[in-house]
């Protein structure tokens, strides 16, 4: 826990489109220096980027004490997604003026960040090459260095999917380091599995969300040690079965038909299905969010 206002604060929040919600109601709030945030939908990682149709339909988002809805954490943070497209014709420095200027920097402060962004990254003999000839290692590089010229308060990172190479996440760890060691960072991933163990190390704090549920909120290592975790879909009976689950230290979060539910250890998917049987409740469908066979 840090001094200040909280890193990520959801209040009530619903995200999504008009023809569909991901998130719907969501209470969280993260005072840690560096949260690892997991949801499928990405849908609070799009929102704070600006990045897709997501859009704050109720409730309130904050970022660092900033408003999401009025868009006031833009200058506070600095984002580095996946895949960003880069302007095929412009230079390295080109393109680093403009995310300067964006940031809000005057034309001389940007030109003093484009300096320091450079040599910091190694990219100072580069500055004139166009981006369409760059390779990949480099064009990570141009995003990362866009994303952290404005010095900022958080840095707001995509994990992808399929994870980076070794080498990529090197890269990423030493620039962090060398740019903005003293930033707070919020990590999003879609899955807690894909997260490669540097990631893990680096967090402070996970929290996991599953069909707008806030399933834990604890240390990366709790979460990945102390339960299993499943999504089950209960068509009748879910009173009944939720209330023997909890003789068994299991507790049925959501409905009225869509839950997640956390095995402790020692327990197995067939204990569910055993307490369904004896209350006569039907499960539907039981899909791991993730379990130690996943890891």
């Amino acid at each position: 826990m840090t001094d200040g206002p909280a890193l990520l604060n959801l209040d009530r929040a619903s995200i999504g489109t008009r023809e569909r919600l991901t998130l719907t109601g969501v209470d969280l709030c993260s005072e840690t220096q560096h949260l690892l945030l997991i949801e499928p939908a990405m849908s609070i990682f799009r929102l704070l980027a600006g990045r897709g149709p997501e859009q704050l339909l109720a409730g309130k988002v904050t970022l660092l004490g900033h408003d999401v809805l009025r868009r006031e954490h833009h200058a506070a943070c600095g984002v580095l997604a996946v895949e960003t497209a880069l302007p095929a014709r412009w230079t390295i420095r080109h393109y680093l003026s403009w995310a300067a200027r964006i940031s809000g920097a005057t034309q001389r402060g940007a030109q003093d960040r484009v300096e320091a962004t450079l040599h910091q990254l190694g990219l100072t003999s580069l500055s004139k090459q166009p981006l369409r000839f760059l390779g990949a290692n480099v064009r990570m590089a141009l995003r990362f260095a866009a994303a952290v010229i404005h010095d900022p308060q958080v840095l707001v990172l995509e994990l992808p999917g399929q994870g980076w190479g070794a080498d990529e996440a090197t890269l990423i760890h030493r620039w962090l380091e060398q740019c903005c060691s003293q930033a707070r960072l919020l990590l999003c991933a879609p899955t807690l599995p894909i997260v490669e163990s540097a990631w893990l190390d680096m967090a402070t704090e996970a929290c996991i969300l599953h069909r707008g549920t806030l399933l834990a909120q604890e240390t990366p290592g709790a979460a990945m040690a102390n339960a299993a975790m499943y999504a089950v879909t209960v068509t009748q009976g879910a009173e009944a079965l939720c209330a023997r689950l909890k003789d068994d230290g299991m507790t049925l979060h959501g409905g009225p038909r869509h839950f997640t539910v956390r095995l402790p250890a020692g327990l197995a998917p067939r204990d569910l299905l055993c307490a369904a049987t004896e209350t006569e409740a039907t499960i539907v469908q039981l899909e791991p969010i993730f379990a130690p066979a996943m890891l």
